[in-house]
């Protein structure tokens, strides 16, 4: 089976630049590491440390559930990363409340 990851970038300032890239195609490992990868950054961007602490109490059984969703649902994978656009898209516009909808919605993993 074929995974794909499409990549979001920061600039040094942490700045999003909006760059579409062609997706790649990687093994379901690096896909996992790469999924795993944007939540770390997505935390690490709110600057807030009771968030970074619950994210790194949860993160291994978060890991595991993102490995049973994707054997169980393998084409979500697509849908995953226009996930991640939306919910950068909605911040970057200050829209609060679309990107707390948005973020309710992946976690749900309602499609």
């Amino acid at each position: 089976m074929r995974y794909y990851y499409s990549f979001v970038y920061f600039d040094m300032n942490n700045k999003y630049i909006r760059q579409f890239i062609p997706e790649i195609e990687v093994d379901m490992l690096s896909y996992i590491s790469l999924d795993r990868k944007f939540h770390e950054e997505l935390i690490n961007l709110a600057q807030n440390d009771v968030l970074k602490d619950l994210y790194l109490r949860i993160r291994d059984q978060i890991q595991l559930i993102r490995a049973f969703m994707l054997k169980m649902h393998p084409e979500r994978r697509f849908r995953v990363n226009i996930e991640h656009l939306n919910i950068i898209e909605a911040l970057l516009n200050n829209s609060r409340g679309k990107a707390l909808d948005l973020l309710k919605h992946h976690i749900e993993c309602k499609s």
